[in-house]
């Protein structure tokens, strides 16, 4: 049962995707999109679904600001929506101030959003974000170096450290546009524990927002709920009710989950479609 409802959800998720994505053609869309090198004209929009999608008028998240740096940046991943940019910009300050730490982002999207030719099915319409798990001292004291953002790794927490930062998750979903937040199973079940350890029923009700995801062992992935001036984004199904540490959560780790991962790697190399809206952000 709890198989049959994870693939439901997982059904949902996708099923939203294919739908909308019927008009432009796959030609060579990973290379058209990961050339170009700056945004369009405001305003902003979200356009399509996170793995089916574009973006316009994006905003580029400044190498670094107040409680966090941002790495990678020769992959040129560093666009979102505004209201992504905002919601790094809020989370960032929200950790310094809690934990003095510096957040090390990832890939948000390209320049104009949709599909990019290695590493991700989403991120494609600016929504997305990729933020680190470690936050070591040393960012703190300095500004990163080129060499740094290019070169340092991001270590595997899982199996799940001591020094795991759970709050970071707890600050991150408390943010209002934050649909879901996306991290190894592994990680989720160790919350789920540390939840029924120290809590009163409501400290935790953030959980239902950090959701069982293949990979996200040494980073969490961010996911805004669609912004209100995108008409043209399209959402993903609801969160599920509840925290989700129930069955649903138990069958990540069976077999069929495992075989399951094996078909993601599959899914992530097939093309897509695009919305025609997308015409208009790409020459």
């Amino acid at each position: 049962m709890a198989g049959f409802l994870v693939r439901r959800i997982l059904s949902l998720v996708f099923g939203a995707y294919a739908a909308m994505s019927e008009d432009l053609p796959a030609r060579d869309l990973d290379t058209r999109w990961a050339i170009m090198t700056h945004p369009t004209a405001p305003p902003a929009r979200a356009i399509g679904g996170v793995q089916a999608g574009c973006l316009a008028g994006a905003e580029e998240l400044p190498l670094a600001g107040a409680g966090y740096q941002r790495m990678r940046p020769s992959r040129r991943r560093g666009f979102g929506h505004p209201a992504l940019v905002r919601a790094i910009e809020t989370l960032s300050r929200r950790v310094h101030k809690a934990a003095d730490g510096v957040l090390l982002i990832g890939d948000l999207s390209q320049a104009r959003g949709g599909p990019m030719p290695s590493g991700h099915r989403s991120h494609q319409t600016g929504i997305d974000a990729d933020i680190w798990f470690w936050m070591p001292a040393f960012a703190r004291d300095r500004v990163l170096t080129t060499r740094d953002r290019e070169t340092l790794a991001a270590p595997s927490f899982v199996p799940v450290r001591s020094d795991f930062p759970w709050q970071v998750l707890k600050l991150a979903a408390e943010i209002d546009s934050v649909d879901r937040i996306f991290v190894h199973a592994a990680i989720k079940r160790h919350l789920c524990q540390l939840s029924m350890r120290i809590r009163s029923p409501e400290d935790f009700l953030w959980l239902q927002k950090i959701r069982p995801w293949w990979g996200h062992h040494d980073h969490f992935h961010l996911r805004l709920k669609c912004p209100a001036d995108s008409p043209s984004c399209v959402p993903q199904a609801p969160v599920p009710a509840g925290e989700g540490c129930d069955t649903t959560l138990a069958w990540w780790f069976t077999e069929e989950a495992r075989r399951d991962a094996e078909k993601q790697k599959t899914l992530a190399r097939e093309r897509v479609r695009l919305p025609s809206e997308c015409e208009q952000v790409i020459p």
